[in-house]
């Protein structure tokens, strides 16, 4: 039922939602690539450092997209600055 209803919950969302949408005032940089998918946060914590330099980042194969809790993630820091 689970992954039924996350289904159902992506596929409005793709139709309502662009899947980027980044105001052209700001810079920004893609991380990841077409193999992984790389994504920031976790619930209420705050992925940047305390001095601003790196971001907390996880990686999951793409393998595991259609997956609500992917088996294993790579989880590491990313320098805003060198990448």
């Amino acid at each position: 039922m689970k992954k039924f209803l996350r289904f159902i919950l992506q596929n409005i969302s793709l139709k309502i939602f662009p899947k980027v949408k980044v105001s052209p005032n700001f810079t920004y940089k893609i991380l990841g690539n077409d193999e992984e998918h790389t994504f920031v946060g976790y619930y209420d914590k705050n992925p940047v450092d305390q001095s601003g330099k790196y971001i907390l980042c996880h990686r999951v194969s793409s393998d595991y997209t259609k997956m609500i809790e992917p088996k294993e993630a790579k989880i590491g820091l990313v320098c805003f600055y060198s990448g």
